[in-house]
């Protein structure tokens, strides 16, 4: 039996998609997810913000795409905490929640490095994140049941 993964095609050898994706291939990808994306570079540069990403932070994709993520998104310098830094040194997915105490609120942020480049050569990464304040709850009540 092998071990090793089922080894897929690259999509733009399927015959029955254009044969050459860009841009709008990847925007569609990202904007069919239900939950906040960004792709960033290395050095925090916002290349492309899903639809839910924009609806969250009010702003549009001009504004977004280009911009300096800990400014754009938590209006700072930089962000402590922030998985971006870990998976660029680690080169793998790092993912991590962060809690708002006095709003009992919670996020899972979640970097994963992608097998591209930025125009100018840095490393790209998928940039997810979601509520988890719902599942947090109900794990507690849960908790509390037994």
């Amino acid at each position: 039996m092998p071990t090793s993964p089922i080894a897929i095609a690259p999509l733009s050898e399927c015959r029955y998609l254009s044969p050459r994706l860009g841009d709008d291939c990847c925007q569609a990808v990202i904007d069919a997810l239900p939950f906040y994306v960004l792709i960033v570079d290395a050095d925090h540069k916002i290349v492309a913000a899903n639809d839910e990403a924009l609806r969250a932070l009010a702003l549009d994709r001009e504004t977004v795409c280009g911009s300096f993520c800990p400014r754009t998104v938590h209006h700072q310098d930089s962000f402590p905490g922030c998985p971006l830094e870990a998976a660029v040194a680690l080169q793998s997915p790092v993912e991590t929640e962060v809690w708002d105490a006095g709003h009992e609120t919670g996020i899972r942020a979640c970097m994963y490095p992608l097998r591209l480049k930025a125009q100018d050569g840095r490393g790209l990464y998928l940039h997810f994140s979601r509520d988890i304040t719902a599942e947090h709850r109900a794990a507690e009540a849960v908790a509390q049941s037994l």
